[in-house]
């Protein structure tokens, strides 16, 4: 039993480094005509290149290269403190993002659930390069709601 439980938590957590594609649940989704594996984005035409990406904080965290140097829009606890700013799956997750914030308004919070837009840094590593990447220029550090 033990041994299945620990399989199950592997498998899901696998499940979710990985950022598979999964089929259109409706119809609906069908419309936004994008290939596999291609991120959600939306039109911002103060970004140039005018687009955002969507991003699972996994796809960051996996594959760097694709997104380095990119505008993304990513969800995950944020945590706000001297010398660890960062972006995490859960509080005390080991996989995390560098919060590169400074000029950043306080947002009202030091940890919580948050989305941040930013540019992705695959390179910079954070304080004393503890970090998996970065997201600099920061544009929205938002807390979500419950």
């Amino acid at each position: 039993m033990l041994a299945s439980l620990r399989f199950s938590c592997v498998a899901l957590g696998l499940s979710l480094l990985s950022g598979c594609a999964r089929p259109p649940i409706t119809d609906a989704a069908s419309l936004m005509e994008r290939s596999v594996g291609e991120d959600p984005s939306f039109p911002d035409p103060s970004v140039p290149g005018g687009v955002i990406l969507r991003v699972p904080l996994s796809r960051l965290l996996c594959q760097p290269e694709r997104y380095h140097g990119k505008r993304v829009l990513v969800s995950g606890y944020v945590t706000l403190e001297f010398e660890g700013n960062r972006i995490c799956f859960a509080s005390g997750s080991p996989e995390c993002l560098w919060l590169a914030v400074e000029g950043v308004r306080d947002p009202g919070f030091r940890a919580a659930f948050a989305s941040v837009e930013a540019t992705f840094d695959g390179e910079l590593r954070g304080h004393f390069g503890g970090y998996a990447g970065s997201l600099t220029h920061i544009t929205r550090l938002e807390r979500l709601a419950h």
